[in-house]
């Protein structure tokens, strides 16, 4: 008999004569003594046969043993499944991981246990001493599940990038928690799906309101649960943050044809700068508050990745022609034929646009040119158009200098 088999009769309190017959009977280990039955009833029309010569009574307390023996040995090999090329005795069979039924997570490996209430009290104390002058609460706390997730990583010594979906905070989790609660009777697939998987509440990313305050809620959280764990000082990923954010949300003229990072721009942004913290991290010579203040103060990894991108221009509506059209011809006014008197324009730089748009890309307008004054040609820096400002606001972009131009302005 294996050990394995050996030890569940010695639990269940099987006696010796009983042990000879089961071995007599070719059942050494659990697979064959708890598959050779497929159910309860076929054990009890086949149990006098387990029991020693005197021994009719089926409901005696040897015949109980008997049963939670073939219970527990039939439990064991019916859970998961049995490969076709298992041996004997059985190898532990590992179960997949909840990613594979949850994709849309980004989860790639079991998740860690839950905090018992006792640690959970113990690091909030903790930080209320350290930092008295910050507030608790659900908005502020984080998770459980997000809280086990970074202890995790301080007991592996593993620093690891957390996905935008699980970073909520107490107040978050519990109010997905309720919903899910609330809703209408489930299949039983979907019952045991519950039970065998640990199925977590996720932010749903792609409604997300991208703003200031939607980063400062949910970088709270995130740096609560790090300091929380013990994993670096409070000012520190407070710099940190600060830095993200200053450059994620900066403010920048319009006319500089620039925008800050939307959402998808950040949630890459965010994964790249956590990928060099992990790097850091896992050279060893590096502490997880030593690896924030390189981020912050001397890498440029944060203002490369999250640097201002090019504004797309609306495109303009074609510029009016300054001309009139008459009856027969075209003209400022109406007269004989169509012809008509066209108004003059005097040059005045008060009247002239600095730039413009040409194929739908802002250039500099040369002023030397429209005053008749530049000499530079095709090595001019600056774009050769006439910049006399139109009723509309534009300027006229036609190929002649300002001081030629006719028509109404």
């Amino acid at each position: 008999m294996d050990e394995e088999f050996q030890d569940l009769l010695q639990q269940f309190h099987i006696s010796d004569p009983i042990k000879d017959i089961l071995n007599h009977l070719g059942y050494d280990c659990t697979l064959t003594f708890g598959l050779a039955f497929s159910s309860m009833q076929m054990l009890d029309q086949n149990i006098q046969r387990l029991l020693p010569p005197g021994e009719d009574d089926t409901t005696s307390p040897v015949c109980a043993r008997l049963r939670a023996l073939w219970s527990r040995c039939n439990s064991i090999h019916m859970s998961p499944p049995i490969p076709s090329a298992q041996t004997f005795p059985p190898t532990p069979i590992a179960t997949p991981s909840p990613s594979t039924f949850n994709s849309s997570s980004n989860w790639h490996e079991t998740l860690p246990p839950k905090l018992s209430p006792d640690d959970v009290t113990a690091m909030k104390q903790l930080f209320e001493k350290n930092y008295p002058g910050e507030v608790l609460d659900s908005h502020s706390t984080p998770s459980i599940r997000l809280w086990s997730l970074v202890h995790q990583q301080k007991v592996s010594k593993t620093i690891k990038y957390i996905p935008i979906q699980l970073r909520l905070s107490e107040h978050q989790y519990s109010a997905m928690i309720e919903t899910r609660s609330s809703k209408p009777l489930r299949s039983e697939i979907q019952l045991l799906s519950q039970l065998c998987w640990d199925d977590t509440p996720e932010m749903d990313i792609t409604s997300v309101r991208f703003s200031r305050d939607w980063f400062n809620r949910t970088s709270t959280v995130l740096r609560n649960a790090y300091v929380l764990c013990g994993l670096c000082h409070l000012q520190v990923f407070k710099a940190f943050d600060a830095k993200v954010a200053e450059h994620t949300f900066v403010q920048l003229d319009q006319e500089l044809g620039l925008r800050h990072v939307v959402a998808q721009e950040f949630f890459s942004a965010d994964k790249k700068i956590w990928a060099a913290i992990s790097n850091l991290y896992s050279q060893g010579s590096w502490s997880f508050e030593e690896c924030l203040h390189e981020m912050t103060v001397v890498r440029s990894d944060i203002s490369s990745l999250l640097q201002p991108r090019p504004r797309i221009p609306k495109q303009l509506p074609p510029p009016r022609d300054p001309k009139g059209k008459g009856h027969k011809g075209k003209g400022g006014g109406k007269g004989k034929n169509g012809k008509g008197k066209t108004k003059s324009f005097t040059f005045d730089k008060k009247n002239q646009c600095t730039y413009g748009f040409n194929d739908n890309k802002k250039v500099t307008l040369c002023m030397k040119y429209n005053a008749g004054e530049c000499k530079r040609g095709d090595s001019c820096p600056y774009f050769h158009a006439c910049s006399a400002r139109l009723q509309s606001g534009r300027p006229c972009m036609q190929q002649h200098a300002a001081k030629d131009h006719r028509g109404s302005t």
